[in-house]
């Protein structure tokens, strides 16, 4: 039924081109002749550009997800459908149409189809948003490589977090003063404190799943000092054996700072070689010692 509308939707996007492309030729006022020569082309225009735009299956690519690769085939669809059509058109009407027309029609298609998915998007993006409910705590992501930009995507569509993203953060001097999705690079972690106070931001969201130990380390630290609370959000490989991004946010664990995957324990060799033993653990006032003596406590030492 989707993909009905879709087509439906875009037949009606060439009748409106190719009609408009007859009207700004003239200024709006189609002679006779030409008139004829239209009541012929546009049945072609609408046939041949629906059957192309059906065999590249762009009625069935939901509209809301347009990819570059999207992007190609839908050009690569209006070109060979204009040029298909021009070919029929003219052995319908030997007397030929103003070339100007073709041209105006193809950016006016062109434009249409475009113009069809983008403000699909901006209607279902304004319904997600405004479905969230209930109190929204003022965030900033701090990262806006792909991670930080994929978190921007699932907090605007998913109702389940509950974030109004107030700016990006980001070390890269490449990125300063940038707007993505709409959202500023507001300044770097150095700016944090600044940036916490003015924007009034509560939690800041760390989009940088390739962030070595010290990195990480350094983050929390800034954050600390901003006196803001701090989550972390898992590589995509952690999201895809996972349960989605939205499950995966979480506070920032010890494994994040020591910048290591995190080692699961056979726990039952474990025991058997600690439980009732007495045990030393050098360096036990450190961050690892002192976690390490946590771990160990778990297998009842004596």
């Amino acid at each position: 039924m989707r993909w009905a509308m879709v087509s439906a939707a875009q037949a009606w996007i060439f009748v409106f081109s190719g009609l408009a492309a007859f009207l700004l030729r003239f200024d709006f006022n189609i002679p006779a002749v030409y008139l004829h020569r239209m009541i012929y082309a546009l049945p072609i225009w609408i046939v041949v550009k629906s059957i192309v735009f059906h065999i590249a299956k762009s009625d069935r690519r939901g509209l809301r997800y347009v990819s570059v690769s999207d992007a190609y085939r839908l050009l690569i669809a209006n070109f060979a459908g204009s040029a298909l059509s021009y070919a029929l058109i003219f052995l319908a009407v030997p007397e030929g149409l103003p070339r100007s027309i073709y041209l105006s029609d193809l950016m006016l298609s062109i434009l249409g189809v475009a113009g069809l998915r983008v403000v699909v998007r901006m209607i279902v993006e304004s319904m997600h948003g405004g479905q969230n409910g209930g109190p929204e705590k003022k965030a900033f992501i701090y990262g806006a490589g792909d991670a930080g930009i994929t978190l921007l995507r699932e907090i605007y569509n998913n109702p389940r977090l509950k974030y109004r993203v107030c700016g990006f953060l980001d070390d890269g001097l490449d990125k300063k003063d940038l707007r993505i999705n709409g959202v500023p690079v507001v300044g770097g972690g150095k700016d944090l404190e600044t940036l916490v106070e003015k924007y009034c931001v509560e939690i800041v969201l760390i989009a940088v799943p390739s962030a070595t130990g010290a990195e990480m380390t350094l983050i929390l630290s800034l954050c600390h000092a901003a006196g803001v609370e701090c989550k972390t959000v898992p590589g995509l490989g952690d999201v895809i054996e996972g349960c989605g991004l939205a499950g995966q946010i979480r506070e920032v664990a010890v494994e994040d700072l020591l910048g290591r995957n995190l080692v699961r324990l056979e726990s039952s060799q474990v025991r058997n070689v600690l439980e009732g033993k007495i045990v030393l653990v050098t360096g036990a006032a450190g961050s690892i010692g002192s976690e390490l003596c946590r771990q160990i406590a778990r297998f009842q030492p004596a």
